[in-house]
């Protein structure tokens, strides 16, 4: 009666484990898309050791930069997206 028992906790792991890997693999394929995503209006901020905030073009985003965050001058674009979110 053992072998019987291990035998279905046998079945049963391997349908589970390949349930989540059919799952993994779903929600893998679904991860991005083939459209080509289209930025604009790129608002460039120069930002140093002592930090700074960069911001959209229209003001409506920002990107605090803590002080240290970078060692010398980087520039920060933030830009917009043309498509609306899924």
């Amino acid at each position: 009666m053992r072998s019987i028992a291990n035998k279905i906790n046998h079945i049963v792991l391997l349908s589970t484990a390949s349930l989540c890997m059919i799952l993994v693999i779903g929600f893998l394929s679904g991860c991005g898309d083939d459209e080509e995503d289209e930025f604009i209006n790129p608002q460039n901020t120069i930002v140093g050791s002592q930090g700074g905030t960069a911001l959209s073009s229209d003001g409506n985003a920002a990107v605090d930069i803590p002080a240290d965050a970078v060692s010398s001058d980087t520039t920060i674009t933030v830009w917009e997206e043309s498509s609306s979110p899924p």
